[in-house]
């Protein structure tokens, strides 16, 4: 009787434990489903957003344009009446050069909103040259808010092949990033050096960091950490974009209360000596 008894209780011990293992392999299941679903969703607001950002810019950029043509025309006539070695002329012919660029983005906007393609100009480019232009824009500015910017490099940097425009985006995007992450002022370095048939900019900045869980991340459009309206997560994203349009890569490494490096490497647009 004893006998059969235990027999029993291993029998209903084995039950149990076949039942265990289903209701764990179900909760897996539950799980993964859960997750599969939570993406999908992340999927779906983000594609919702990209299409009433589309619609939005479109608008915008239409918008913007009359503004945009008069800042030009007025600041075209200003220049004319300035002499070339004023100081002034100097400000106002980077006020244009800004508009101009401007003008070209909104049409670039909306080019991409009604389908047409968006040629991408292609010429020999210093890179620096481009870095410096825009750290002249912001020096003063930055320097305002405690914050310095020293620029390298080593010898002769090789061209590249691209867009004064886009390139100039990307060491904009970087600048305004740098300076978000030094609310109570920093240090940015910027420093080139030529790597065989590549060029290498690094970025640095002595900021509050990214967090490790976040760094994924970080080139995602709408992606964020900001806490300011002004933060709605696109100027890395399309930064990563014009990189990798030139051919080129963008890594990131950050330590939290240390600062970030972002490393930009753009193929050179000289033709390789084979010959050695």
């Amino acid at each position: 009787m004893f006998d059969d008894m235990r027999v029993s209780l291993k029998q209903k011990i084995g039950e149990l434990d076949h039942a265990n293992h289903e209701l764990s392999r179900k909760n897996r299941d539950i799980e993964e489903a859960l997750e599969r679903l939570r993406r999908t969703q992340e999927d779906l607001v983000r594609s919702e957003r990209l299409a009433l950002t589309g619609t939005l810019t479109a608008q915008l950029s239409h918008e913007i344009n009359n503004p945009v043509h008069n800042i030009q025309s007025l600041l075209s006539s200003s220049l004319r009446k300035i002499r070339a070695g004023d100081p002034a002329h100097e400000l106002v012919s980077v006020a244009l050069e800004e508009a101009n660029r401007l003008a070209g983005l909104t049409r670039q906007m909306l080019d991409m909103y009604r389908g047409a393609p968006a040629a991408v100009e292609r010429s020999p480019l210093d890179v620096m040259e481009i870095v410096g232009e825009v750290v002249r824009m912001y020096r003063e500015p930055f320097a305002g808010q405690g914050i310095t910017i020293d620029v390298s490099t080593g010898s002769a940097l090789p061209m590249v092949r691209g867009s004064r425009d886009k390139l100039k985006q990307v060491f904009l995007n970087l600048l305004l990033n740098a300076r978000d992450a030094m609310p109570r002022g920093g240090s940015v370095s910027i420093a080139a050096r030529g790597e065989g048939a590549n060029v290498t900019v690094q970025v640095d900045d002595s900021g509050t960091g990214i967090a490790p869980e976040h760094l994924d991340r970080v080139f995602d459009a709408f992606f964020t950490t900001k806490k300011e309206v002004s933060g709605v997560g696109l100027g890395l994203s399309v930064t990563h974009g014009i990189v990798h349009q030139h051919g080129g890569t963008i890594t990131v490494a950050s330590i939290v209360g240390k600062g970030t490096r972002f490393t930009i490497t753009l193929p050179s647009g000289e033709p390789r000596d084979d010959t050695h």
